[in-house]
C-alpha cells in the first residue's frame, strides 16, 4: 500500500529482459476498486555493434582520405534484440587519442557527410555511437589516414622493342617504370599520356593501366624527328597522384 500518493519509486528489483506489466489498485471507501496496467520493456544490454564504411569511387581506398576532403560515411548491422535503435552520433578524431569525443547527432539516419576539423596529415578514427530505446549504447570506429604527399615517383624508360634510347617506331612504344612509392597510402593505379610537353595529350590521352609496371602503346601517330614526352601519374588512395615525364 502507498496510501492516497499518486506516485512511488520501487527500487531493489530484479526484472528479467522483456516485457513486464505495472499494476496500479485504486480502493474507494465504498470499497469498490479498480485497477490499471501499464507495459514496460526492461532493456538492460547495449545494442549489437555495427560497422562503419566510407563511401569512394574506385580506385581511391576507404581508408585513406585526401588533406581537403569530407567523408560520406554509412553505417549498418546496429542492432537491438529487446527494444530498438532511436539514434546515431557521428564524432571524428585523432586516433589513439582519450580525449572525450566531440559527438555530432545524425538522428536515425544511416549515412552523414563528416568534415574533419583536423586535417594535419596522420592517423584518425571516425566513431558511430547507437543508442537504444533504454539509453543503452555501442559504438564502432572505422580508422583511417589523412595523407598530405603524393607518390614518389621513379624514373620512365620508353624505348622501342630494341631497348634502345631512340625509338625506332612511329606507331609503338615500351615503357617501363619501378613501383611508385608511398608510405601513407598505396598507389592504386597508374596512367600515362603521350604528347608535345608534359600533361600533353595530342597524341594519346590519359590511359590507366591499373598496378602494371611496363606497358606497349601501340597505334600511336609519331612523326619523325620530333620531340614527344610521356607523362605517367601514380594516383594513391587518396586521389593524389604523383608525375614523372620521359622525352
Amino acid at each position: 500500500s502507498v496510501g492516497n500518493r499518486t506516485e512511488q519509486a520501487l527500487t531493489g528489483l530484479q526484472l528479467p529482459a522483456g516485457p513486464v506489466w505495472v499494476t496500479v489498485k485504486a480502493q474507494y471507501p465504498s470499497l469498490r476498486a479498480s485497477t490499471t496496467s501499464h507495459r514496460l520493456l526492461i532493456d538492460s544490454s547495449p545494442p549489437i555493434p555495427g560497422t562503419v564504411q566510407r563511401l569512394t569511387l574506385p580506385p581511391l581506398t576507404p581508408r585513406c582520405l585526401g588533406n581537403m576532403s569530407a567523408m560520406e560515411l554509412q553505417w549498418f548491422g546496429f542492432e537491438d534484440t529487446v527494444s530498438f535503435i532511436a539514434s546515431y552520433d557521428v564524432a571524428v578524431g585523432p586516433a589513439g587519442e582519450s580525449a572525450t569525443p566531440e559527438w555530432q547527432s545524425v538522428g536515425r539516419r544511416t549515412y552523414a557527410s563528416v568534415e574533419p576539423q583536423q586535417r594535419e596529415p596522420g592517423e584518425y578514427r571516425v566513431l558511430v555511437r547507437a543508442t537504444d530505446a533504454a539509453g543503452n549504447q555501442v559504438q564502432s570506429g572505422l580508422d583511417f589516414v589523412v595523407d598530405g604527399s603524393e607518390p614518389e615517383m621513379p624514373a620512365v624508360s620508353v624505348h622501342g622493342a630494341t631497348r634502345s634510347s631512340t625509338v625506332a617506331s612511329l606507331t609503338e612504344i615500351r615503357v617501363e617504370w619501378a613501383p611508385a612509392n608511398d608510405t601513407e597510402c598505396d598507389v592504386v593505379d597508374y596512367t600515362v599520356a603521350v604528347g608535345h610537353a608534359p600533361d600533353s595529350v595530342t597524341v594519346l590521352p590519359y590511359t590507366s593501366l591499373g598496378l602494371a609496371t611496363n606497358v606497349r602503346l601501340s597505334n600511336l601517330t609519331l612523326h619523325q624527328g620530333q620531340r614527344y614526352v610521356l607523362t605517367l601519374v601514380a594516383l594513391n588512395g587518396a586521389g593524389l597522384g604523383g608525375r614523372a615525364t620521359a622525352a
